[in-house]
């Protein structure tokens, strides 16, 4: 397929010697040095590899998949063999000239590379690969007629590594490649992008989250690579201790590096590798180091990127589902590498002596007996919360409490709303609900964790709580009605499940005994209150469409 050069895009006309992997798909090639080139084509967000002589596409590759470029000089092992013509050539020749009239490079190479993560095309893997006999092979280039891929098609799964690299013609002239180097590192971000190639970034690893205590390693092995890849400064800072996340987050821990010591405010960019209690004690440090500690959940303008290594991972889990991507590693570094931001809200929620910031979910009742207890069986990950919820239903318990709560106004909004103090009685235009519960759920984010969709109506930036209860008085067949239909989220329909939809709450425990649960972490009991700050916190995220 041939290109017409009115649809080709402003990359540099840089000569590249034809890969092999390419040649030897190919059934016409005409040398064993063919050139080719890049063409940016704007309208589609894509680039194109096309062969000098013939015009036939090659490659396609697409900018949502791609994240850098980078040119290095690779020194050549081999040395050249003398032939008779040459060697007559050169005594023909002054000493000052150069032995030929082509030129070449004997001393190294140039070779640019475009990393790139694309969707593994399912349908081009073999059985043994899909059984996980077989690990799955490097993709083939793209066709000439690719068309991006529907974010929800079943037919393509997780994201995978397909880099393409290319030698350079052999030339004087440096400063085109540099050029194109350039060019394709801009097409990489989009143009709304808050990191650039100066942005500093810190990751932050917990080594001991989730079964697998895999922190350090995901964020070594992936996070850093993927991040230098895109052009990013980026260090990785491993927790040492419980409460390390919480004093770096509130600026009370410096971090040593390069025989200097740097601060979190030292950085443009923050990114968790861990769970979401890691999440959860850097959002109370960030709290704790802003100015207005009464009523806001306002931290600095920091943003933040999560790469889940927990046990749960709800809010990657949730991440991922508003921007229609699968639950991935690599899938949560991409949107960092391409600068990808998006608002979330977050929440203050106020108890008897402490106050908490809340970026998650807030249970009390079955929810967080099955939370708290399961820690018990900590080490089975995530299973845990199944077996427990078993159990929580055979031996059911009931809390009487009385829930009030403010409904979203259109005239009012979130930042106008004045929480009374937690002693005094609700505002006369709050609804109060005085009930025996079962379950008590309230959640900014669709998943709570990878297998519980409690929450299919919340969305990251709404500025609403969700919030999810079950009274007494549902039978238990219901219960596990509930129960195995949280993953699709289909629990909705289960007669018995109601939902309220506000802005700002109140939680007082009747019953003895109870759990106050904020992002997986147990907190103070007793009456609690919360309100929604909407969009509140930057976090690295695909925007919405």
């Amino acid at each position: 397929m041939a290109l017409s050069s009115s649809a080709e895009g402003s990359l540099p006309m840089v000569p590249l010697l034809v890969p092999n992997d390419y040649s030897s798909r190919r059934k016409n090639a005409t040398s064993a040095e063919e050139r080719c080139h890049l063409v940016h084509l704007a309208a589609e967000g894509i680039i194109h590899v096309i062969v000098d002589e013939t015009k036939e596409i090659l490659d396609v590759i697409d900018l949502e998949d791609m994240i850098g470029a980078k040119l290095v000089i690779e020194p050549k092992m081999e040395v050249a063999k003398e032939s008779s013509s040459t060697s007559a050539a050169i005594k023909d020749r002054a000493s000052n000239e150069p032995s030929s009239d082509i030129l070449t490079d004997n001393k190294g190479c140039a070779i640019l590379t475009l990393f790139s993560y694309p969707r593994q095309n399912l349908s081009q893997k073999s059985w043994f690969q899909r059984l996980g006999m077989m690990s799955p092979a490097s993709p083939p280039p793209n066709p000439s007629n690719y068309q991006r891929p529907d974010k929800g098609d079943k037919n393509y799964g997780p994201r995978l590594a397909h880099h393409r690299s290319f030698v350079l013609a052999p030339s004087e002239d440096v400063a085109e490649a540099s050029a194109l180097v350039a060019k394709l590192q801009q097409l990489a971000r989009p143009p709304k992008a808050t990191t650039s190639k100066n942005s500093k970034v810190l990751i932050l690893a917990n080594p001991k989250s989730g079964p697998k205590r895999n922190g350090q390693v995901v964020a070594e092995t992936q996070v850093q690579p993927m991040l230098e890849q895109a052009g990013l400064e980026c260090i990785v800072v491993v927790l040492e201790h419980a409460d390390h996340a919480i004093q770096l987050a509130s600026d009370k821990a410096t971090i040593t590096y390069g025989g200097a010591e740097r601060r979190l405010s030292d950085y443009s960019a923050l990114v968790i590798v861990g769970g979401d209690g890691t999440v959860h004690q850097v959002l109370q440090g960030l709290y704790e180091m802003s100015d207005d500690k009464k009523d806001s959940a306002t931290t600095p303008q920091l943003t933040i990127g999560v790469v889940g290594c927990g046990t749960a991972n709800g809010f990657v889990t949730s991440l991922l589902h508003e921007a229609k991507e699968r639950y991935g590693i690599i899938e949560s570094i991409l949107p960092i590498c391409k600068g990808e931001t998006s608002k979330v809200d977050l929440s203050r929620y106020t108890t008897s002596n402490q106050s908490y910031t809340s970026f998650l979910t807030f249970t009390w009742a079955m929810v967080a007996d099955i939370d708290i207890d399961s820690e018990l069986i900590h080490f089975l990950g995530e299973v845990r919360f199944d077996i427990w919820g078993v159990l929580r239903i055979l031996w059911l318990r009931r809390y009487k409490a009385r829930f009030s709560f403010l409904k979203p106004k259109k005239e009012v909004s979130t930042e106008s709303i004045v929480m009374p103090a937690l002693s005094d009685p609700v505002p006369s235009d709050w609804e109060t609900i005085e009930d025996d519960f079962i379950l008590f759920w309230a959640s900014h984010v669709s998943h709570a964790s990878m297998s519980n969709h409690q929450s299919p109506n919340s969305r990251l930036d709404d500025g609403v709580f969700q919030i999810f209860f079950i009274r007494s008085g549902v039978s238990k067949f219901r219960l596990i009605q509930t129960m195995l239909g949280l993953q699709a989220g289909t629990h909705v329909n289960v007669p018995g499940v109601e939902f309220i939809e506000c802005v700002a709450y109140r939680l007082e425990p009747i019953s003895p005994g109870s759990y106050n649960d904020i992002d997986g972490e147990v907190v103070e009991a007793g009456p609690i209150q919360a309100k929604v700050n909407a969009s509140a916190l930057n976090v690295f995220s695909y925007s919405k469409e």
